[in-house]
């Protein structure tokens, strides 16, 4: 084996195939050449694509995106300010993800955990938001090293006055229609809205309070529920939300297949006997088929603390953020929250 890898070395330095010349021209830009004429060139930090502002496409504009987003900051980071080895700082990620217990029915997605990692390392700071204001409605809960004012649900009314004084955001934005999902009587239930909806409904409320509002972290919600499921959490029955035709005649159970804009008028509504449970003082609506938009941009089943899809993994089993839930018969709603300054 010495003998063959000793040939190789002798006939690699003998021919000038492979090589090349390396001709810096400044500290940004390096000349790369051979004996036949070729040549190339290397410019520091030059990425493979352009760096992309909507980080949610047309879903969401750059100016719809509340503060507590903080995707577009770290993107922002990694893409124009990270100076290290990309490749090794994701394997890195991965084994600090699974070597602090991190598992594979929960995997956040590789973004996240990039992002945790260089949280800890120290190379990223997130920015701090907090507020010492106390906002009327939201209701002070202590959790293990914070104090969060955290609301009831947002209503029917609440979204719609949103919508209404937020006229391009309604007139383009995309996912399930609205207003057949709260076409309640009582515009004091809970709205029903795609995530995309909730962003752009703090940014506009963070203009409203001065105060840097955001959703409740997935284990922040299971801190003030007490990790508690409802008295409906074992319930094997189907959907108890009801749908109607645009007519006003409800259908006795899951509608037919039916095309697109067909499905999209039918309203979806609670039903007639709903209730609700307390927790730590707040309301939560006792129904596998409401749940609640979490921080992490999935929703969380209210009654049963499942996932969108019914089971155990919450943060990876997420369904469409562009989808309120209706075609499994789910609405989807969201409460804010803020964390206060110490």
């Amino acid at each position: 084996m010495e003998f063959f890898s000793n040939a190789l070395n002798e006939w690699l330095q003998a021919s000038d195939c492979g090589w090349v010349n390396v001709i810096p021209y400044n500290e940004n830009l390096i000349f790369l050449s051979d004996n036949s004429g070729n040549y190339d060139f290397l410019i520091k930090n030059q990425r493979d694509k352009v760096f992309s502002h909507q980080i949610y496409g047309d879903y969401l504009k750059r100016a719809d995106i509340p503060s507590f987003i903080e995707d577009y900051r770290f993107k922002r980071w990694e893409y124009f300010n990270y100076k290290g080895n990309r490749e090794l700082g994701s394997h890195l990620a991965e084994q600090h993800y699974y070597a602090n217990g991190g598992l594979t029915k929960n995997y956040p997605g590789q973004h996240v955990i990039l992002q945790n990692y260089y949280e800890v390392s120290g190379d990223y700071i997130t920015e701090s938001r907090s507020s010492n204001k106390r906002l009327h409605g939201f209701k002070k809960i202590k959790l293990a090293e914070k104090e969060l004012m955290v609301s009831e649900l947002i209503t029917i009314d609440e979204i719609n006055d949103f919508l209404h004084k937020n006229h391009e955001y309604f007139a383009t934005r995309k996912g399930d229609s609205l207003p057949p999902l709260n076409s309640e009587c009582y515009k004091g239930l809970a709205a029903t809205c795609t995530f995309y909806d909730v962003l752009a409904y703090i940014s506009w409320a963070e203009k409203e309070t001065n105060v840097p509002l955001r959703l409740l972290a997935y284990d922040e919600y299971l801190a003030v529920r007490d990790n508690e499921v409802g008295k409906s959490a074992h319930s094997n029955k189907g959907s108890d939300m009801t749908f109607h035709t645009p007519d006003g005649r409800q259908y006795p159970g899951h509608p037919p297949y039916m095309n697109e804009s067909d499905f999209d008028a039918l309203t979806l509504r609670f039903p007639e006997n709903l209730t609700n449970f307390e927790k730590n003082g707040l309301e939560f609506i006792d129904s596998n088929f409401f749940a609640e938009w979490l921080l992490e941009g999935v929703s969380i089943r209210s009654a049963s603390l499942t996932s969108f899809y019914g089971d155990a993994n919450v943060l990876r089993a997420s369904g469409p953020r562009d989808c309120t839930g209706k075609y499994k018969g789910i609405k989807t709603g969201f409460r804010l929250c803020y964390e206060l300054s110490k």
